[in-house]
C-alpha cells in the first residue's frame, strides 16, 4: 500500500465509508426512541462451554491471526537459535496464556457490568457516543496521507 497511491487511496476511503456507514447506523439507533427502548430480542442461552467453542474455532480460522503470528513472532526468535519451531510455539503458547487471562478478566468485569441496571437513556448516550467515536475515526482516517515509501 506504502508503493501504491491508488490502492492505498481506494482501502483508504472504503474504510472510511464503511465506518461513517457505521455511525450512521449507531446514530439513527440512538435518536429513535423506539429502537433503544425496545426489548432486547431473545437470544438462545448457550453453555460457557459452547461460547468457548464458539470464540476458538473463530480464532483458529481467523487468518489475521495467523499472519499475526507469522508476522510478529519470528523477530524475537534469535538468528543462531538451533530450534525455531520450538521457539516459534513457547512464544505462542506464552501469547495464548496472556491473552487467556486478560480475557478471562475482561468476561469477569463485564459480567458485572451487565447486572448493572440499564435504562433506555443510557443505552441512547453510548449508542450516540458510539456514533460520534465512528464518526471521528472517520474523517481522521479519510484525512490520512499516504506515507512516503
Amino acid at each position: 500500500l506504502a508503493v501504491s497511491a491508488t490502492a492505498f487511496t481506494a482501502i483508504k476511503w472504503a474504510g472510511a465509508a464503511y465506518l461513517l456507514w457505521l455511525a450512521v447506523g449507531m446514530a439513527r439507533a440512538a435518536w429513535h426512541a423506539d429502537k433503544a427502548s425496545a426489548p432486547a430480542p431473545s437470544v438462545p442461552a448457550r453453555s460457557a462451554w459452547q461460547d468457548f467453542r464458539l470464540g476458538l474455532v473463530t480464532n483458529v480460522l481467523n487468518p489475521k491471526v495467523a499472519l499475526f503470528f507469522l508476522a510478529f513472532l519470528p523477530q524475537f526468535i534469535r538468528p543462531g537459535t538451533t530450534d525455531k519451531t520450538s521457539a516459534f510455539l513457547l512464544l505462542g503458547a506464552a501469547f495464548v496464556v496472556q491473552s487467556l487471562l486478560f480475557l478471562l478478566l475482561v468476561v469477569a468485569a463485564v459480567a458485572r457490568l451487565r447486572r448493572w441496571p440499564s435504562s433506555p437513556r443510557v443505552a441512547r448516550g453510548l449508542q450516540g457516543c458510539g456514533a460520534l467515536l465512528f464518526a471521528a475515526l472517520a474523517l481522521r482516517l479519510a484525512a490520512t496521507r499516504q506515507p512516503v515509501a
